[in-house]
Order: structure tokens, then sequence, then C-alpha cells
């Protein structure tokens, strides 16, 4: 026997993407080709690129020409060599490498993929004649040993898959309340994620906190009977009372909003509905179309109206002395289209009748807030009123309307309040960590707290939802969420508005205020307010594990608690904060992850099942308070985020 050196013949352009290695098997070729074998003298012997592969065979010298086939893909095809074993193996590379049929690999084949297709006619290299061969001709010839394996394989996978359904059917069955669930993929679309950037597009914001200015320092208003101001409680901190002739007016600079879009918002406490109640108005000409702009309330409905190209919202508005009301107004001059929202709901729209509207041109004129340009002045509360420059959308106005305070604790921003109230919160003796949305506030210490008064304000029985994710370190009690009057937890009607048991049970509760005969010793014909909690039990939480948490309220359904997306229990119908509230006629504070601020207990309400009041151990993280019930899909869409 003699031995034959073979050598692979490459046009120079590609001598520097190949090589030929012997006996070695370690990437793959990604090409197609194909070869033929012809005689050749030992002169030809010699090749211009490396490395040789030995094969035993009685045969005169040959010779490997390749012809390469073009192929419509990133990585090509691997090679395929005429009477010579090709192997390919998927890792990234251009080298293509020939197995000699005395190589161990080529006996044991114990690495070589099921997709590789061996050739066994080694003794035709004796044969003289021109034949080519495809690699798309391959098959799949598995050995004994491959199907051993596979079948191993699959055995385990179905053994592990067997014990996962197990495992989560025992955790299914391990709830302590029957209610409905659902995935991901019943999200409905909705406006979740729709919220509005952080100080996005502001053109003017008046906050009222005691102060007429612009936050941006540009439009800073003035009062129109100085000197003094009047102000009282707000939406969030306080807000300017306007009444009889009383407005307020901007004159330094001209607001430009002639010829673009844009959306003006803010809080109203009503005191009076009837006639014309200006909001907001700039005026170059009360005569001419489209050059007086006025936000008001017009015959007991909200009114928008750039002078006869006018829009009327559909609600009767009502007086009250403790109802709060969002009322947007939005121009889009890209649909030449006008919006009116009440409590971040569309109450009228130009875009139903078809009609394009506008623009507003008015080209000069003083900012009026609180009257019309005729004289129509506003009797009631302002507060938080913004002009963006931008027409902002449906869901960005439910979450401005509804979304009362969104704290995500991400460094840089860790006690910032992201909704558009601006609820700013103060934390003591936290620490940042990663969390389950970026970075969460760690729990740590006796004394740890987070504290605000983000949360809705309870005069008039207000529906509310509460969402948050926790991981406890420990779960032998814990305060997640406490509400109280006083600043530092204590109150009359204080209470854990979500706690853990010493057991770890996940509990939710809500004060509820009700007569009852407590002075009728004293008394028979007087009849005092009783205060109680109503309270929902969830599952057990585990220790080292994110769950998503929220808690929804609303008069007609009750209180509800889901944990991950599923509904653990719900109360009966009941009434929360009858108007007027006894306890709370201010907005509570709340504290987050304990009860009191310097530590200790205080003497607040309790219920059956009893919550394990105190100093939280975990992490806490995308905090977000809606003055409205969450829907089911809502719900899941916080979950899945």
């Amino acid at each position: 026997m003699k031995d034959i050196r073979i050598h692979r013949i490459y046009p120079e352009s590609e001598r520097r993407k190949h090589n030929i290695i012997q006996d070695s098997v370690r990437e793959s070729v990604d090409y197609i080709e194909e070869y033929t074998s012809e005689s050749v003298s030992s002169a030809s012997r010699q090749s211009v690129l490396s490395d040789d592969v030995s094969v035993r065979s009685e045969s005169p010298p040959i010779k490997i020409i390749k012809t390469s086939h073009s192929f419509n893909h990133p990585l090509n095809a691997p090679s395929s060599l005429h009477t010579i074993r090709t192997i390919s193996k998927p890792t990234p590379s251009f080298r293509s490498y020939i197995v000699s049929p005395i190589s161990p690999l080529y006996k044991t084949v114990s690495w070589i993929p099921m997709k590789t297709r061996l050739s066994n006619d080694v003794p035709s290299l004796r044969s003289s004649s021109k034949t080519n061969k495809h690699i798309g001709s391959c098959q799949t010839i598995p050995s004994n040993i491959s199907l051993a394996v596979i079948t191993f394989g699959l055995g385990i996978a179905a053994c592990i898959i067997v014990i996962l359904a197990v495992l989560l059917a025992l955790k299914n069955d391990s709830s302590t309340t029957v209610s409905s669930s659902y995935t991901s993929s019943s999200c409905a679309d909705n406006c979740m994620m729709s919220i509005t950037p952080f100080r996005d597009s502001t053109i003017a914001s008046w906050p009222f906190d005691s102060s007429l200015s612009d936050e941006n320092n540009i439009y800073s208003a003035l009062y129109s009977n100085p000197p003094n101001v009047p102000y009282d409680t707000g939406n969030v901190g306080n807000a300017v009372v306007l009444s009889s002739s009383q407005y307020l007016y901007a004159s330094t600079h001209f607001m430009n909003l002639s010829y673009r879009s844009w959306t003006i918002e803010g809080w109203l406490l009503l005191s009076s509905v009837s006639g014309t109640r200006g909001i907001f108005s700039q005026c170059q000409s009360a005569s001419t179309t489209d050059q007086c702009l006025t936000l008001s309330i017009k015959n007991q409905r909200l009114h928008l109206g750039f002078t006869n190209d006018d829009l009327d919202g559909s609600t009767i508005l009502t007086t009250s002395s403790v109802l709060w009301r969002h009322v947007a107004f939005v121009y889009d001059y890209t649909k030449m289209r006008q919006s009116i929202y009440l409590d971040g709901v569309l109450e009228a729209t130009t875009s139903a009748s078809g009609l394009l509207v506008g623009p507003y041109k008015g080209q000069s004129g003083n900012i009026f807030i609180g009257r019309t340009d005729s004289g129509d002045y506003f009797e009631g509360r302002i507060d938080q009123l913004q002009v963006s420059e931008r027409a902002k959308s449906a869901c960005e106005i439910l979450n401005d309307a509804t979304l009362t305070a969104y704290y995500a604790f991400d460094i840089g921003a860790s006690y910032l309040d992201s909704s558009m109230n601006y609820f700013h919160g103060i934390s003591n003796l936290l620490i940042t960590l990663p969390g389950r949305v970026n970075y969460a506030y760690s729990f740590q210490y006796e004394y740890s707290y987070f504290q605000s008064q983000g949360f809705t304000a309870y005069q008039t029985d207000e529906p509310f939802s509460v969402s948050l994710w926790v991981n406890p370190f420990v779960v032998t009690g814990g305060t997640l969420i406490h509400l109280s009057t006083n600043i530092d937890g204590s109150s009359d009607a204080c209470f854990d508005l979500l706690a853990l048991s010493s057991s770890g049970q996940l509990i939710g509760q809500l004060y509820e205020s009700y007569d009852c005969c407590v002075c009728c010793v004293v008394n028979p014909l007087i009849s005092c307010p009783c205060r109680g909690l109503r309270n929902v039990a969830g599952p057990t939480m585990i220790v080292n594990t994110w769950t998503h948490i929220v808690l929804t309220y609303s008069r007609s359904n009750g209180l509800a608690l889901y944990t991950n997306g599923t509904l653990r229990g719900v109360t009966d119908a009941f009434s929360s904060f009858p108007e007027p509230a006894p306890d709370y006629d201010v907005r509570p504070y709340m504290i987050v992850g304990n009860q009191r601020i310097g530590g200790g207990l205080h003497g607040c309400l309790s219920s059956s099942p009893l919550v394990s009041s105190g100093s939280y151990r975990g992490l806490i993280d995308e905090l977000r308070i809606y003055s409205r019930e969450l829907t089911k899909t809502e719900i899941c869409s916080l979950f899945h985020v």
C-alpha cells in the first residue's frame, strides 16, 4: 500500500479563507462544494496550500479538484467530497475538514451530527472516471449509539415535564380562595403603560402651592386684586381660590398656541356652574373666527372654543366642596381635531362629526386664568394647571387624571413621583438594589420607611387601586402600606392597608365608618360614628420571591385582592368613606414598609385575621396608586410588565 497525499486546489482569492487540517474535526464548512477525482502524476502533488491528509490506498496519486456552487444564505452549506468522508460540525468557521479512513474519528464517529451522511465507497478512489456528488443528497443515518442516547434523553425530558406538572397542580390546589385567573395572552390592549413622561413638552405649569409662579419661570401669573392671593387646600398641596371678579393673568410673554397642537389640563373644585365660568383664555379678536381661545364651563358643561369653531362636553357638572375634577382640553393640529376630557374620559371630539376644526390663529393677547376675555369669572379652586406643546393621547389623559402617584424607586429618582401630581416622598434608612424592574427599595432595618401623601383623597368614597411588587426576606409579619391622618402614622383611624400576618399571610384591609350605639348609654337618642375594618386574605408569601400585589376598591364591588394577576379574595360591596368622612377630611399620609416613623406600634384599627404590624424586611418595587378601580386586563398588564 502507498501513501497518497490529497491536496485541495483553491483559487488565489480563496486561499486566505480556507485550511485543511489533518484528522481534526472542530469546525464546519459554510458553502456547498462539488469535487471531481482524476489521476494525476506525482509531479503535481505539491500543493500551494498548507496541511496534508494521509489516506492509505493501492491506487496511484489523484488530484481533488474543487468546484463551488453559490448558495443564497449567509452561512453556506457544508462541503462534500467524493469517496472521502466529509464531516460537518455546527461551529462558526470558514474551514472544511477531510477525515482519513484510518483516523480513529472515522471509526468511532463519536461526535458526528445526525444530519451528516458518511460515504462508504473508499475503494472507488481507484477509479479514474469523473463522478460528482452533492451534499444536498445527504440523509440521516443515525447509529445505534445515537438512538440510545436520544431515547435516554427523551425519557429524562418526559420525567421532568411530569414532575413540573405535578408541582404546578399542587401549587394551584394550595390556594385558599377559588377565583379567576388569566395569562399574558389574555391581557387586552389598555392604557397602563401610557404614562406621560416627566414634565414632557411643558410650556407652562402653575402648581399654585402658595405661589403664582410658572415652574418654567416664563409665564408667572399676577393676581387681579392684590396684594393677598387666597389659597386653600388643593388636590395636590394648595390651590388658588377664585370668586366673583377675581382672576389671574400672565402678560410678560406671549404664549404662542396658534397653528400647532397643544394640551391644557388641570384640577377644578367647582363652587358654581351656572352661566359661563372662565377657566383659561387668550384672545386677539373676539369677533374673528379662530382668533379667540376660550376654555370654560358653559351651561353646566365643559366648553372649548376658537370663536365659531366650538365644542361642548356632554356631562352636566355639579358643585362640590370636596370632589376634585380633572379637565383636559386637546387640540391636534395634524388632524384638525378638538377634544374634551373629564376625569380622564373623553367627553366630546370633533372627529365624531368628521369636521376639520381650526386651527387657532391668535397671534397676540394675554393669558387669563379664571376668566374669559369677555369677563366671565370662575368660582372655586384651580390646581396643577399645565400647558403642553403637543396633543396628548387618550391613554395619557386617563393616566394624568387617575394615576395619583407612581414610584419606580430607581437610582437617581428613587423618591420621585413620576405621575403628573409630583407627590415626591421621603425615605429613611433605605438601600437601592436591583429590583423587579430596574431597581427597588430595600427595607432592612427597624426604622426603614418611605413616606408620601401620594394616596387618593378619601372624602367622597372614591374608588382606588394599589399595585406593587414585593420580595420579602422574612415572612413573619410586617406592614407594606400604612395610612393615617398624622404624619407620624398615628390617628384615631390609622390602619395597615396591606400587611403580613405572623405566619406570612397577605392581608388587605380598609377603613369603614358606620353609625353605632356606643353613645346610647349616655343618651339613647344619640348615635355615634364607629370605626372598623373590612379585610380580605390572600396567600402566604414566599421568601426571596417576587410577588405582584394589587388591592382594589369601589363602593359597588367592595375590596378585592390580587397576586400575580389572579384574584385571591373579595368582600361584599360596602361604603368605606361616606361623605362627609368623619376622619379622613384631608389626604392621608402613606407610610411604606412600616407603621410608624421612628419605629414602634400605634394603637391603630385591627381586624381578624390579625396582621402583624411593624417593620417589613424585604424589597419593594414599582408602587402605583390609582384613583379608580383597575380592570382584570389592566392588572394582567401590570403583572406582565
